[in-house]
């Protein structure tokens, strides 16, 4: 059986959406995104599931190490 993957954008606006519409926090937003794909029967292995983080002026930085060293 092929399982159904998304790109970690995907994933991030998601997390985003869960954050800014139902005012969620940070790390139930994940969990409540990792959630809702897995019951769509979405492959998450490909998917680095952490928090967005916010700066102080409230923009959001780079989710991944890699994209804050770029």
């Amino acid at each position: 059986m092929v399982s159904k993957r998304i790109a970690q954008e995907t994933f991030d606006a998601a997390v985003r959406e869960n954050i800014e519409e139902f005012a969620m926090g940070p790390e139930e937003a994940v969990k409540e995104a990792v959630e809702q794909f897995e019951s769509q029967g979405v492959d998450l292995s490909n998917i680095v599931k952490t928090a967005p983080k916010v700066s102080a002026d409230g923009s959001q930085e780079p989710t991944h190490d890699i994209l804050q060293m770029l």
